[in-house]
């Protein structure tokens, strides 16, 4: 499979080796990772190329409920985006279309929002309960 067929997923985290742990896992499959150490650097760089998806880390989340989500729902409304949050709370925060506790399970998590995607590339307002497996 080419490059240019393979999906794109951009990982954000301010931490280096939290984004080289998650583009590792990434390497194995048949995935793009592109790291963002910013969510200035994220938004800017999604709204400037095509992204399958988004892996975020859960710094990200404010307790206003403002997150870097929101930010780049504005910029790409249908963008698949895995929250990665550490412990075993599964709550969606707004904007965010599932968890993945660890980091071992963002690839299979990425794989079910993308097929879900469709052809089309985008959810259409599919969201992910805190139950669904993800």
């Amino acid at each position: 499979m080419s490059d240019r067929r393979k999906p794109r997923i951009l990982c954000v985290s301010t931490s280096s080796s939290q984004l080289e742990l998650i583009i590792s896992h990434f390497a194995e499959e048949e995935f793009e990772a592109i790291a963002a150490a910013s969510p200035e650097e994220a938004v800017a760089f999604c709204a400037a190329n095509h992204v399958s998806a988004i892996v975020m880390d859960s710094e990200f989340v404010t307790e206003g409920g403002w997150t870097v989500a929101q930010s780049l729902r504005m910029v790409k409304p249908q963008l698949p985006i895995v929250l990665l949050k550490a412990g075993h709370g599964r709550e969606l925060p707004p904007h965010v279309d599932a968890v993945a506790c660890k980091v071992e399970m963002i690839l299979g998590t990425l794989k079910a929002l993308l097929k879900q995607c469709g052809a089309n590339g985008h959810l259409a307002n599919i969201k992910q309960s805190p139950s669904s497996g993800y």
